[in-house]
């Protein structure tokens, strides 16, 4: 569960099962392209306006001849400014038909509620239902862990169905309510009580799409999203992206300068949490961002998160010239002192803050043990896990130091820490781990004119091409580009972290000779910043949300999870940010 309150999850009866293919067969949606899709808006919308007009059902004159031979489940929601104003489903039946009766359905369903307005302008919400497949869960039905393996994420929908009786939640309403199929398992079975002998649990897929008023475009999506092609990731689409992300961090800035933690697109909700790290984080990101907005009001959000870094910036007890960043619990951990460091090195070089930029360095670099070992945390504090986000963040901090002004003493942090961090990685391979690293490791192979600095940083890259999702491993284009760890369904917004990670290992490999591997890193982190692009809420995903303006142009999680977390707004706002400079240079 995601804390998510499963009032959102709309099911919709059936009187006999549909059809189903056999078990473990991957289900499939109704075979619709752009045009069937656009005649059959037509149809809901005429449907609509002559029930509206009279009560009478409208009878579409003529059928496609390739829509004539599918049958299948219709439901359609009814929108007006986001609101849904009704709910209607039909059962299998010839595919024209079944919308009719879905419309009317939908149009009965919200009477007497809400006024609805004309044809011209209401949304009309579709979804085509394929053939149900059986699962069998041989673990427990209400067990996340038994449950969600299953299922693919935002696009398998439940059924669950005792007798002639039927239930089901729809991809769609999983996707945009941002549902685990876990999350509908327990409702299902109380709409259909009985033992599990007695009930069969099914998935599907479905065709889904809408028309925002009539004479629109169709917008065609899938987990809720709307397909980004590689063809839109250019300068202008990335400077979009960011100029978004900007009015992100403006909208969640709080009066002490600090940022809200997450945001619940299916609730309309914000939640504090998070923790220091993560702030500091996001004043790096709102200061690398500086450099593409050119207003005062970003200035000023800009300097104001600036100043607030700077207030917990403390020397070390009996160590004037070393510092690190305080917390009120004295945690006081590694990647709040780095995040920090980064955001002031993102926001000036200058006066006081040169001065304590060097304090910090010191301080990272006195936490380094004889192993080769970083602590994660300062005291009190000691240890303070993990490796990834703590001493990744500390690592990139020391090499972009040690690019502005070369210091011994981090080129031998660097030589000490490698063999100390291979084996830490062979034992515990993370995407974090491998794009931290590789993008500190990579800096310092150029810098230093290390070989074996960049043969690590090489060995991590490939790793983390070998979790990116392409064509040749996966069927579903919105996910491509994306890195996806070892043990989840899909790739998340760590994919971010990859795009640096590569950049800087394609500069590397330009510096030491390497054009094909330069090339290989330079393909995979276009794939991946299309990904990046595909996590951003636009205003066409936005349809079904009350506070569109909370959402749009943030970053989901991952294409199954909405939520929207500062981590996440400051890892894209890094990766694209880099990516715009590198597209400027390659120009």
């Amino acid at each position: 569960m995601r804390g998510h309150n499963l009032r959102f999850a709309a099911l919709f009866p059936m009187l006999v099962l549909s059809s189903a293919v056999a078990p473990g067969q991957e289900p499939s949606a109704p075979k619709l392209d752009a045009v069937d899709k656009r005649f059959l808006s037509r149809v809901a919308r005429r449907t609509y306006e002559q029930f509206q007009n009279d009560h009478t059902t409208y009878a579409p004159a003529y059928t496609p001849s390739n829509l004539r031979e599918i049958d299948t489940e219709i439901v359609v929601t009814l929108r007006g400014q986001g609101l849904p104003l009704g709910l209607g489903s039909s059962s299998r039946q010839p595919i024209v038909h079944a919308v009719v009766f879905a419309v009317i359905a939908a149009v009965k369903s919200g009477e007497g509620t809400t006024p609805f307005p004309d044809q011209r302008s209401v949304l009309i919400e579709i979804e085509a239902i394929g053939q149900d497949v059986p699962v069998e869960i041989h673990g427990e039905w209400l067990e996340p862990s038994d449950v969600d393996r299953i299922f693919e994420p935002g696009l398998d929908g439940l059924t669950l169905q005792k007798g002639r009786e039927l239930r089901r939640i729809t991809p769609a309403d999983l996707a945009l309510k941002n549902l685990l199929p876990s999350d509908a398992v327990k409702p299902l079975m109380e709409r259909v009580p009985g033992s599990r002998t007695q009930q069969a649990l099914g998935r599907f897929r479905s065709a889904h799409w809408y028309q925002p008023n009539a004479g629109a475009e169709i917008v065609q999506l899938r987990r809720g999203l709307r397909l980004v092609t590689a063809d839109e990731v250019n300068a202008r689409s990335i400077e979009t992206a960011l100029n978004m992300l900007a009015k992100q961090f403006q909208r969640r800035r709080k009066p002490n300068a600090t940022f809200k933690h997450e945001y619940e697109p299916a609730a309309a909700v914000y939640h504090d949490g998070g923790d220091a790290s993560t702030q500091a984080g996001a004043a790096w990101a709102v200061g690398r961002l500086r450099t593409t907005q050119h207003n005062a009001k970003w200035t000023k959000l800009a300097d104001d998160t600036l100043r607030r870094a700077l207030q917990r910036i403390v020397s070390l007890k009996d160590l004037p010239q070393v510092a690190c960043v305080t917390t009120p619990n004295n945690r006081n951990p590694l990647a709040l002192t780095a995040n920090t460091w980064l955001a002031l090195s993102a926001s000036s070089r200058e006066g006081d803050i040169a001065e304590a930029r060097a304090k910090l360095i010191n301080g990272m670099l006195w936490l380094q043990q004889d192993t080769g070992e970083f602590l994660t945390a300062f005291p009190p504090a000691r240890r303070l896990g993990p490796i990834d986000v703590n001493t990744g963040p500390a690592l990139v901090a020391l090499a972009d130091a040690y690019r502005e002004s070369p210091d011994e003493r981090i080129a031998i942090a660097f030589s000490k820490a490698l063999p100390f961090y291979k084996t830490a990685f062979a034992e515990k391979p993370t995407i974090p781990f491998a794009g931290w690293f590789a993008q500190a490791y990579a800096r310092m192979a150029v810098a230093a004119n290390r070989r074996e600095f960049a043969r690590f940083a090489f060995e991590l890259a490939d790793r983390l091409i070998e979790h990116q999702m392409t064509p040749d491993n996966s069927p579903w284009p919105e996910l491509h580009g994306g890195v996806r760890p070892s043990g989840q369904r899909v790739p998340d917004i760590d994919t971010a972290l990859c795009i640096t990670a590569w950049l800087d290992a394609m500069e590397t490999a330009r510096a030491f000779r390497e054009p094909e591997r330069a090339l290989r890193y330079h393909s995979a982190a276009d794939r991946a910043a299309r990904f990046v692009l595909q996590l951003q809420i636009r205003d066409e995903e936005a349809f079904h949300m009350l506070a569109k303006s909370d959402a749009v142009g943030g970053i989901r999680i991952s294409p199954a999870d909405n939520r929207v977390r500062l981590r996440s707004l400051q890892l894209a706002a890094l990766a694209l940010t880099r990516y715009h400079e590198h597209l400027g240079s390659d120009r």
